[in-house]
Parts: C-alpha cells; structure tokens; sequence
C-alpha cells in the first residue's frame, strides 16, 4: 500500500457568518509524520474533520484517498459493552470493505494491534476496568488495525498523566517509524509537537492562517532521554520565541 500524501489548496470553512478557515493552501509529504498547534478556535482540529470528511468543505480543494484512513478523537469513545478485542474488531463491521475480511484474519489483526500499543493482556477487559491510558491505547488500536495509510489524532494525550503520556508518544512515534504511515497530530503543545513531529505547522486566528512553518532537527528515534537533551529544548525554545514574536 501506498502511503498518502495531502494537498490543500485555498480551503474555506465557514459555521454559519464565522469564517473558520480561510484560503488554506498547505501540503504534506507522503509518510511526514506533522503537528498541527494553535490557540482554542483556529481551526486545527477542523481540519482533521475536513480531511475524514466528517464535514463538509465551504469551497477549495482537498486532494488525499478517503479509503485508508484512521481518525482517533480526544476521548477514547469506547462502547461500554464491549471488550477491548471487541472494540477493536468493531471497523471490521462498520466498514463495508473490511466486512469481507475472514473472521481468523479480524481476530489476528485485532491481536496485532493490541500487541503494538501494548495492550494484549487486557484484551479481555472491558472499558471500566481500563485506565485512561489503557483506553486511549485500545482507541489507538482500534484505529491502527484498518492498518491506515493516514492517521489523524486530534489531542488523543490531552488528559492524560504525564508519565503516560510520555509512554504513548514514544509508542506512537515508534510505530510511525514502523509503518510509515502519513500522521497528522493536533496538540496544544509544544514540547509535545517537538517530541512527535518532523514538522510543526503553528496556525492563528481568525482564519487558521500558517503562523509558523518549523522542520524539528531531532533524531529519527526519539526515548525519554531526549527530553533533558540541550537539541531537544533549543527546538522549544526556538518555537516559543518564533511564537511570542
């Protein structure tokens, strides 16, 4: 499979009289793994919605394969009912072309993708005997097992403790290194952004104009040590002056 490249050009998107987005042109390499920040009500995670087609464009264009791409929200938004395998498999039955996937191959790619956040001894969990972190793990895979081309995450780490938070970056970078999918991350933060991304594109409002344009200078792999590191805070430092100035 092919991983997806996106080209935006002169994308408007307006809720009623407020222009939310207003001629957007911006492009994203195939396998660039890229934060998107920004202030409250600029448009980020608008974007995120307009690229999984949860909304509708107001004009401009979007040029990207809606088939092979996984969107994972703030909130897990797992189904209480179910367990963490069971939620996991639930693509399966919502997509029309997954449905015809062997129901051996759902469980094994299921199991897959448990193992790859960490979670394949609580398959048999249910929702409410998870942590938050274990739980966004389980929305993670849920996303991951459609084996996506294009992964969108919309401040998917925001509540979470610290220390998770720091596990599941280095997890999800891992697995970009790994699959090389195409990531496009919304965050409030910048030592977050840092971390994760290759890219950060800083957008402000009115209008989610492109404020900043900032390739990280970071090693391809990335650990905790990283954090203490004099390269690691001279990109946030370089990004907060950019940003106050």
């Amino acid at each position: 499979m092919t991983t997806e490249a996106i080209e935006i050009h002169r994308l408007n998107k307006s809720f009623g009289s407020r222009k939310v987005i207003e001629d957007l042109d911006l492009q994203i390499q195939a396998g660039a793994f890229v934060s998107l920040m920004g202030p409250s009500g600029c448009g980020k995670s608008t974007i995120l919605r307009l690229l999984a087609e949860l909304e509708p464009l107001s004009s401009g264009q979007i040029s990207h394969s809606k088939e092979n791409l996984s969107l994972v929200f703030q909130e897990a938004n797992l189904l209480a009912w179910r367990t963490a395998l069971e939620n996991v498999l639930l693509p399966f039955e919502i997509n029309p072309q997954l449905s015809v996937t062997p129901e051996d191959e759902r469980k094994e790619r299921a199991l897959r993708a448990l193992q790859q956040v960490g979670l394949q001894d609580a398959s048999s969990l249910f929702p409410h005997q998870l942590s938050g972190g274990m739980k966004m793990r389980a929305a993670l895979a849920r996303a991951l097992v459609t084996r996506p081309r294009l992964l969108l995450l919309d401040e998917p780490f925001a509540a979470l403790d610290e220390m998770t938070r720091f596990e599941l970056q280095i997890q999800l970078r891992n697995l970009w290194i790994q699959d090389k999918m195409t990531v496009v991350f919304v965050t409030h933060s910048i030592t977050e952004a840092v971390f994760l991304a290759d890219r950060i594109v800083c957008l402000k409002a009115p209008g989610a104009k492109i404020l900043l344009d900032h390739k990280v200078d970071l090693p391809i792999e990335r650990t905790n040590t990283l954090r203490t590191t004099s390269q690691y805070n001279q990109q946030v430092e370089t990004i907060s002056m950019r940003l106050r100035s």
